[in-house]
């Protein structure tokens, strides 16, 4: 059984009205009763705005949060784990499909305990890219929040999810620093139950660079 009184779905949305119907409608498939928050970073009278708004007159266990603009993918989420109240915070990309059950039943029964994130792990250099790093370039634990578990309260003490792109770079990096990746990240089979069309919120160009 879901355990719905501890977890709030997150996900943040600019335009692409038919990747955020997917997303969202594949995950209610699963979870109609889970708590979710939408960040929506869209123009306020598009069709994408429209169709969260009707969705969340639809159903009453779902919030919109309208931005004044598009503050871009890590503010979205950010502002989103500042809202909720829920220990954990299920985060998915608004380009993403869930497709298979049981994804929340295993988040549940693993040892996640004091872990501050929870999803698939990979290596990443400190620019947050995967690809093309050298063999003794740093490489850094990362869960990339296209679909993840993070745990609020402590969330709440690490820097912030920033930027777009690689939002959770400077989150991870910290871990990495102080030699807590281990303690803190738990690694999880998402793309057993998620899929990731890499095309959601990448418009967005207002983004400060990463970190080198």
């Amino acid at each position: 059984m879901t355990q719905t009184n501890k977890i709030t779905a997150i996900c943040v949305v600019y335009q692409t009205k038919d990747l955020v119907q997917k997303a969202i409608e594949s995950f209610r498939s699963f979870y109609f009763n889970v708590p979710m928050v939408v960040v929506d970073n869209s123009t306020e009278d598009g069709e994408c705005s429209q169709y969260l708004q009707e969705l969340s007159r639809q159903d009453e266990n779902m919030t919109v949060y309208t931005m004044p603009e598009n503050i871009g993918h890590g503010p979205g989420m950010d502002y989103a784990l500042r809202k909720i109240e829920t220990d954990w915070a299920y985060i998915f990309d608004s380009d993403t499909e869930m497709f298979n059950p049981g994804l929340f039943e295993l988040f549940f029964r693993s040892d996640n305990g004091k872990k501050l994130a929870v999803g698939d792990i990979h290596m990443v250099s400190h620019s947050g890219i995967n690809k093309g790093m050298t063999k003794t370039e740093t490489k850094i634990p990362y869960i990339h929040p296209a679909a993840c578990f993070i745990n609020r309260k402590l969330y709440l003490t690490f820097p912030p999810f920033r930027y777009h792109g690689a939002p959770c770079i400077d989150t991870y990096a910290g871990l990495y620093k102080q030699g807590l990746s281990d303690e803190l990240l738990l690694n999880l089979p998402m793309n057993v139950f998620v899929k990731h069309k890499w095309r959601g919120t990448r418009s967005f160009y207002k983004m400060k660079p990463w970190k080198n």
